[in-house]
């Protein structure tokens, strides 16, 4: 069974599934998923989308794969990637 099959057949939340689509190709940082996710075409609230990560963390479907650094300006963001065997546990 292909992976988009997998992801649209399973009990995560649309939400969810978004996050789990973007991360499908590549790891990202938790910023970039909020900014996209919380823009056009999908429109999302923060809370939509901080419920759907820490669901997603808590399914163990992500997690935090290491850290990336801005220290010109003081940013400090995390990388979320899918934990190894994610794909079983849809």
């Amino acid at each position: 069974m292909s992976l988009r099959i997998r992801i649209n057949q399973s009990k995560l939340t649309p939400q969810e599934k978004m996050i789990v689509g973007l991360l499908e190709n590549s790891s990202m940082t938790s910023k970039k998923i909020v900014d996209t996710l919380m823009s056009e075409p999908y429109d999302l609230t923060f809370h939509e989308v901080f419920n759907a990560t820490r669901g997603l963390k808590k399914k163990g479907l992500i997690v935090l794969d290491d850290f990336a650094g801005n220290i010109s300006i003081f940013e400090i963001d995390t990388y979320f990637t899918f934990a190894p065997d994610w794909v079983f546990k849809l």
